[in-house]
């Protein structure tokens, strides 16, 4: 039986930051990851967990919410180069919408081993 990560983001706006990772392994309770008030290590290690699972992750609509795991993920790790991996978001919001701009130009390609977009 495949082990699937289903996910969904919430976000500010169409172009803003994650606000609220939903996700769900295998049909089990659903976690709810609040990215603003978590370590930016956290954050970078759900993401990873999402981006590497072997069987694959579902979504609807997943073209926006890959868009904006990939807008995270490299704002993210470009502010952890700058205040550390403990920090939190919320705590460095000027810098984030800093690091975001930089992380258009330099944001490295991730992308899920498979996918299945209900749409």
């Amino acid at each position: 039986m495949p082990k699937l990560i289903f996910f969904d983001t919430e976000t500010c706006g169409l172009y803003g930051p994650i606000v609220l990772l939903q996700y769900a392994r295998d049909w089990g309770s659903v976690t709810l990851h609040e990215v603003w008030r978590s370590s930016i290590d956290t954050t970078l290690a759900v993401i990873e967990e999402i981006v590497n699972e072997e069987d694959g992750v579902v979504g609807f609509n997943i073209a926006f919410d890959w868009f904006h795991l990939v807008q995270s993920y490299s704002t993210l790790l470009l502010l952890k180069e700058e205040v550390g991996g403990g920090e939190l978001p919320i705590d460095h919001i000027e810098l984030y919408a800093i690091c975001e701009e930089k992380a258009r130009r330099t944001c490295p390609a991730i992308k899920p081993v498979k996918c299945l977009d209900l749409m």
